[in-house]
């Protein structure tokens, strides 16, 4: 009989450190294996230390078991033995316990799996020992190891990766990152975080660093190849022996440095999607910040913003005069006059916050040195010029200064009343090589490296989520393509875009992958001007008004949806609704939102039909399936939802003229 242990009956930990929406870890010791759940993952360790099974989305993401292959001495690695146990179980994370062994080497694995679906592997892996004191053996002769990950390849059509240049900085106008598996697969250098997956789940690899790597090639050290069915992510721990081996003996007074590498998994979607996110209402603004002694035109703008429907409000950096300074001052007394005055208007408030330690902070003398990103020659990174006078340089939250900035946020909120934050850039981890604070590495050739702090700054991201989550607020990051998951994870939703500088005509598979959301469990907003409309809105994605003529657009569109009450509706978007839609020209794409009685086998649908010709009007015919749908009396009516206008129907059909880039909302009722 499997012996069974569950965080219910082996809790040491309160329930309560698992913040919503997520559920406490379960952990259950079947046979040789161990099975740990977490919301919405399954994942199984069959007496072996990598997984073996991983569901996620109701599907079964690997085609085989993760697998440690390589070659020593010319032979195929063939592990003799292997297992697993559970080593503990709370309400917040499962730790795991796993070998393998073999006539060369031990392999010693531990597995932290935490409430979110995050999982840290530790591996290390050293020569077989002699057991005796005196005895003494040559290195083995370990040519390559590679950790391998196969995944289902129909479920591994996408990927998105970051960065895009080794440091980090954010590169305007690419999209290379993101997009399609090719058939023939790719081959990039050490990124720090890699999803791959389809457009409802994934799995995101992520790792701080190559320390202790020895791959062949700079530019091959993660490949993605496709074998059929089978979808490999190939991870190059080395490829060309192991130097600190190399002609070396193994002895009891001057034994090899085992090999010691940390990453980490997580699947994806890490939470569900909130079913009000289209009722957030986010207008992003900064000049109401600095009008706000002026309370006439405070009130003035408010006004407006509540008739257009805003139930969000970000206010950027003009609201406070040292950058990225959570501390009470003149200026955030009045955002707290301002935090009173959105809530009277039944608004929530967001102020910005961002990556950024400013020479105007009290704190500057003491900690600049100790807590700025530097690179790899010494420098320090950044350098805007603020208002009043300053200079705000890149801060990495691998310092002390995350927990001072943790400790003044929370006072901040308790003060003031704030109902969330935007963060610029903080879920971003940046390179960073400053050894004063612990970044940084140095290669067998003394090289300095930069590492990317993951798991410091999702400490902060969870630091900030487990502040704003029990008063129901938002925490918003703007992310500039860094899909980190096990940071983004803490986010209510990100806002992505910035690094295409303006750009929205893209590639769908790109966008599907890395600004839609829905594939990570977060929703996505699309940093982009109203004319992105046409893309954005066939991804249940909208992009974020700044006030204005943007704002004016972009009410229209949240009151349609609104009406239909799109966040309880099917949706069933262009990808996938083939049985439903017939569209002409290619050009055209259609997404909808479905409401339908089983009973009477009536029912609507919300359509979005767009055009992403950026230069081309068309002639757009869209023929809906009364069956699939399950109308039974066909297309009986179709509305244009933003104009009122009733539109002919024919067979089903409609025919449209839609100007490039052209989007229309049409209501029908079968």
């Amino acid at each position: 009989m499997a012996t069974k242990t569950r965080a219910s009956k082996k809790m040491t930990k309160p329930a309560s450190l698992v913040p919503r929406p997520w559920t406490p870890v379960t952990a259950d010791t079947v046979g040789a294996g161990v099975n740990v759940g977490v919301w919405g993952r399954e994942c199984r360790f069959d007496a072996q230390p990598f997984l073996t099974g991983l569901a996620t989305a109701g599907q079964e993401l690997l085609a085989a078991p993760m697998a440690l292959v390589g070659t020593v001495a010319g032979q195929p690695l063939v592990w003799q033995k292997s297992g697993v146990m559970l080593h503990k179980c709370d309400a917040d994370a499962a730790v795991l316990s796993g070998w393998l062994t073999n006539e060369h080497l031990n392999v010693s694995v531990t597995t932290r799996i935490e409430f979110d679906g995050m999982m840290r592997i530790d591996l290390v892996v050293t020569a077989h020992g002699t057991n005796t004191g005196t005895g003494r053996r040559d290195a083995p002769r370990l040519e390559n190891l590679w950790l391998e990950v196969p995944l289902r390849s129909d479920l591994a059509t996408l990927y998105t990766y970051w960065p895009v240049a080794a440091t980090g900085v954010v590169q305007m106008g690419t999209l290379k990152n993101s997009g399609n598996v090719p058939e023939s697969g790719f081959a990039v250098p050490f990124k720090p975080t890699l999803w791959l997956g389809w457009e409802e789940g994934g799995l995101a690899w992520f790792a701080e660093s190559a320390r202790g790597w020895f791959p062949a090639s700079e530019d091959r050290v993660m490949e993605v190849v496709r074998r059929g069915d089978q979808t490999v992510l190939r991870l190059h721990l080395a490829d060309a022996g192991i130097p600190p081996w190399q002609d070396r003996q193994d002895a009891w007074d001057a034994p090899l440095v085992p090999l010691t590498f940390t990453f980490g998994f997580q699947a994806t979607p890490v939470k569900p999607i909130p079913v009000d996110f289209h009722e957030w209402r986010i207008n992003h603004c900064g000049y109401i910040g600095a009008s706000l002694a002026d309370k006439g035109k405070r009130d003035e703008q408010l006004a407006e913003f509540e008739r257009l429907g805003v139930k969000t409000l970000v206010i950027h950096e003009a609201w406070n005069p040292i950058q990225n300074y959570p501390e009470a001052h003149n200026s955030a007394v009045m955002s707290k006059e301002l935090s009173d005055a959105c809530h009277q208007r039944g608004m929530k408030l967001l102020l910005y916050f961002g990556y950024e330690f400013s020479t105007l902070a009290p704190e500057w003398p003491e900690l600049w040195d100790k807590v700025l990103v530097k690179n790899p020659q010494g420098g320090i990174v950044g350098g805007w010029d603020r208002q009043p006078a300053q200079r705000d340089y890149i801060v990495c939250y691998n310092s002390e200064w995350q927990d001072r900035f943790i400790a003044k946020m929370q006072q901040f909120v308790e003060a003031h009343g704030i109902d969330g934050v935007y963060l610029d850039g903080t879920s971003i981890p940046w390179g960073c090589a400053n050894t004063a604070h612990g970044c940084g590495y140095r290669k067998s050739d003394g090289t300095l490296e930069v590492t990317f702090p993951i798991f410091a700054v999702r400490r902060m991201m969870q630091s900030l989520y487990r502040i704003f989550e029990p008063r129901g607020g938002i925490v918003n990051a703007h992310q500039s393509s860094c899909c980190c998951i096990p940071a983004l994870a803490f986010c209510h939703s990100y806002w992505n875009g910035e690094q295409l500088g303006g750009k929205f005509v893209m590639d769908l598979a790109c966008f599907r992958a890395e600004f839609m959301g829905r594939n990570f469990g977060i929703p996505c907003d699309f940093l982009s001007p109203p004319q992105s409309l046409a893309l954005t809105l066939i991804h249940d994605v909208r992009p974020r008004p700044n006030g204005g003529e943007s704002l004016r657009t972009l009410a229209k569109v949240w009151d349609v949806m609104t009406r239909f009450d799109v966040g309880t509706a099917e949706w069933l978007p262009y990808w996938r609704n083939a049985d439903c839609v017939a569209v002409q020209p290619g050009e055209v794409k259609v997404s909808l939102y479905l409401r339908r009685d089983t009973k009477s086998r009536t029912g609507k649908a919300l359509v979005v039909v767009s055009n992403l010709s950026p230069d081309r009007a068309v002639e757009a015919s869209v023929t809906l399936q009364p069956d699939a749908l399950g109308f039974r009396h066909g297309m009986a009516k179709a509305v244009d939802t933003l104009s009122g206008a009733e539109l002919p129907v024919a067979a089903n059909g409609l025919a449209l003229t839609l100007k490039p880039l052209e989007y229309r909302l049409v209501e029908v009722a079968g």
